[in-house]
């Protein structure tokens, strides 16, 4: 289920304000010894924070993946919490808060410059490299617009 899917079906079950917040990291591992690449591994891990308000209480929960399911869960909260605590909202500021960002890289690249790097000392007997790259996304989208990210990459 996509994001707008998600929001549609809160807003169709009577939630006013519903913001998501989309943490999104991928790493990528590399590991060379003596010139050879002995494995890559690329993980990548999705994770959400739901925020949703309906008959002025705000619930929230945590998730790996969007569903009709979590909305229930949002509704069988809602029924339970005492609290009307007024939670705060990301407002659209303005028609330029949707930033573009650019987070590809050439991973290989970095692992073919690093392969030489294993052969540098003669007398070694072994040499093992390791190189890792992250990036790590957070997201945060809602129903009125908002839609705002950041990426941090780092080796």
């Amino acid at each position: 289920m996509n994001n707008n899917e998600f929001f549609e079906l809160c807003i169709n079950r009577g939630f006013s304000n519903i913001e998501i917040t989309i943490y999104d990291n991928k790493e990528y591992i590399s590991e060379i010894e003596n010139e050879k690449v002995n494995s890559i591994d690329i993980k990548n891990n999705v994770f959400y924070y739901i925020k949703a308000k309906k008959n002025n209480k705000t619930v929230s929960l945590e998730s790996n993946y969007l569903s009709e399911d979590l909305i229930d869960i949002l509704e069988e909260k809602i029924e339970y919490v005492d609290s009307n605590v007024e939670d705060k909202f990301l407002e659209v500021i303005d028609d330029n808060n949707i930033i573009q960002v650019n987070d590809s890289c050439d991973f290989s690249k970095y692992v073919n410059k690093t392969i030489p790097l294993t052969t540098l000392e003669d007398n070694i007997f072994n040499v093992t490299a390791t190189l890792v790259f992250t990036v790590s996304k957070m997201k945060i989208i809602n129903n009125k617009g908002v839609n705002i990210e950041n990426v941090n990459m780092y080796y």
